[in-house]
């Protein structure tokens, strides 16, 4: 085969759809018939075009713009391999047609000079023009493996698959992660973390306030069964995912050592727990339960002595709560001395509530539960003993203001129940009033 002869294959034939590969065809010949190239010229409107010999891959031919004012053509100029031998079915796929709405290849120009027939080359090869041919072959199959992809991906909308969801954890909170609480603008409030229901627990669990106005629940299950005055407790249930969770170990102080100088002074552990949901499904989950402090048993005792919670509200959480940042200026004051006497106020308020059998004045008056509609606009400024220990608690009282909240709480139910003073309310509360302020001038006179 030569060059003239090679020139009278008919270019301008219809051309492939592009879901065919869009290939062009330049002859029909059977692969035997050999001949050696030596430069191929070639313009068309795709800049890569692949060029095959038969069904063999040969090489990608990559072209430049013919001319600034027609990006559309790309001209390429080849020299082949001295070594090189092609077939005369040559075909050639196009990559990247231009402009982008083209459908087929539009060939401008197409010559290969030629160095006069090669059908004796094929037996002259070396054992490593072999091999090169050898490698030619196998690149020419990657290409069709990688044709035979690109069809079986046109096929699948869904490719690539989608990655799995990421693991999600159910977490029960009940202190300051909850709605609108300080932590939950934080930690919670964003796209790892989806708040799924209001819930309470199954059991009853002794859910306490530390220092700083800070709410934990005791991990102890057996104690929490034992305990009369454990209660069923109020939360929230949250969905979060790993990178959250682990947002939340460090928040609650896991695998931290707790230290006396800064804001984490007390730990926490994950551990499992059943609640129920406002539709009534229990949901297995976890939540963080208080297992120490750095402070050791000062700050689980004064905790005691606030009594246990049912739920920690939003008003007891603004009123209480210090951030860690304001841990270290902000210490709890248990007394403070004014001179001579020292008065033990949470003393005072235990032998009051051990005198309150009933419970009367222990806890503030839930208007609500009970029913008094006209309370508050009878009532206002409602006092009862836990609100006035962890006023002593956190606060430098002095003792006549100690005084006046303790008699207030007296008052506001003698007020309310005024018109019935032999009733069980009015009664209690002239008796224990009179009792502390015996106890409390006693104390102030230094007897």
């Amino acid at each position: 085969m030569n060059q003239s002869a090679l020139n009278l294959y008919e270019l301008s034939k219809p051309v492939a759809s592009p879901q065919l590969c869009n290939i062009i065809t330049t002859s029909n010949d059977d692969d035997t018939n050999l001949f050696t190239p030596k430069m191929l010229h070639l313009i068309s409107n795709s800049r890569n075009v692949e060029l095959y010999s038969g069904s063999k891959y040969v090489t990608t031919l990559k072209g430049d713009p013919t001319n600034q004012s027609d990006s559309d053509k790309f001209a390429v100029s080849y020299n082949f391999p001295p070594t090189q031998t092609l077939s005369a079915s040559i075909s050639m796929k196009c990559l990247s047609l231009r402009p982008k709405n083209a459908k087929t290849l539009a060939v401008s120009s197409y010559e290969i000079s030629t160095s006069g027939l090669g059908a004796t080359v094929d037996a002259a090869l070396s054992n490593n023009d072999a091999l090169q041919r050898r490698v030619s072959q196998l690149e020419g199959e990657v290409s069709l493996l990688k044709m035979q992809m690109a069809s079986v991906m046109s096929i699948m909308p869904s490719w690539p698959l989608p990655l799995l969801p990421p693991t999600t954890h159910n977490i029960f909170v009940y202190g300051t992660l909850k709605t609108n609480f300080y932590n939950f603008n934080r930690y919670l409030n964003n796209s790892t973390a989806t708040f799924v229901d209001t819930c309470h627990t199954t059991t009853r669990h002794r859910l306490l306030i530390l220092d700083y106005g800070v709410p934990c629940l005791l991990g102890n299950d057996d104690d929490n069964k034992n305990d009369i005055d454990a209660k069923i407790i109020d939360g929230e249930l949250f969905s979060v995912d790993d990178s959250k969770l682990a947002e939340l170990d460090e928040l609650e102080g896991l695998n931290i050592t707790p230290t006396t100088n800064s804001g984490d002074w007390c730990r926490y552990e994950r551990r499992p727990i059943t609640v129920v949901r406002s539709n009534g499904e229990h949901v297995a989950c976890q939540y963080y339960c208080y297992v120490g402090s750095a402070e050791g048993d000062e700050v689980f005792e004064r905790a005691i002595e606030r009594g246990y919670f049912s739920s920690y509200s939003l008003e007891y959480h603004e009123r209480e709560y210090t951030t860690k940042s304001e841990r270290t200026i902000k210490n709890p004051k248990k007394e403070v001395n004014e001179g001579p006497v020292t008065l033990d106020k949470l003393g005072l308020l235990k032998e009051l509530q051990t005198m309150d059998v009933n419970e009367i004045f222990s806890e503030p008056v839930d208007a609500v539960a009970f029913n008094l509609k006209d309370y508050h606009s009878i009532v206002k400024m409602p006092m009862d003993f836990r609100t006035i220990r962890q006023r002593v608690t956190y606060t430098e009282m002095e003792h006549d203001e100690f005084a006046k909240l303790v008699n207030l709480t007296f008052d506001n139910a003698l007020l309310y129940n005024g018109k019935n003073k032999t009733s069980l309310v009015c009664v209690e509360a002239s008796r224990l009033k009179k009792h502390f302020n015996d106890k409390y001038e006693k104390k102030k006179e230094g007897v």
